[in-house]
């Protein structure tokens, strides 16, 4: 097995500080659908999940162990909670989106 230790990258708040309907597209795929959600936290991100600690991988299958920072102690900056995407996407008339995955 050979282990991967994550440390906690810088900010990456250029869509916190107001979620456009352009960041918001990032978001999604080919069809207009949102993408699914990361499966540690549930929300969305363009790096490795804040919420986890560490990941070990084993050979062949893939992850073998993940370790997680404990609640309230991950930083949140860097997620978008799929309830934000839709919000941004629906403009002023309220459209719906894809389906959350």
């Amino acid at each position: 097995m050979f282990g991967y230790r994550w440390e906690p990258p810088r900010r990456l708040l250029w869509w916190r500080r107001s979620l456009t309907r352009e960041a918001a597209e990032l978001f999604l795929d080919d069809e207009g659908k949102l993408k699914p959600a990361c499966r540690h936290c549930g929300g969305m991100h363009v790096r490795a999940c804040p919420r986890v600690k560490r990941l070990v991988f084993s050979s062949g299958d893939g992850v073998g162990e993940v370790e997680f920072w404990p609640d309230g102690e991950w930083s949140e900056d860097d997620v978008v909670w799929p309830e934000e995407i839709v919000e941004a996407l629906a403009g002023p008339d309220g459209a719906e989106v894809g389906e959350v995955g």
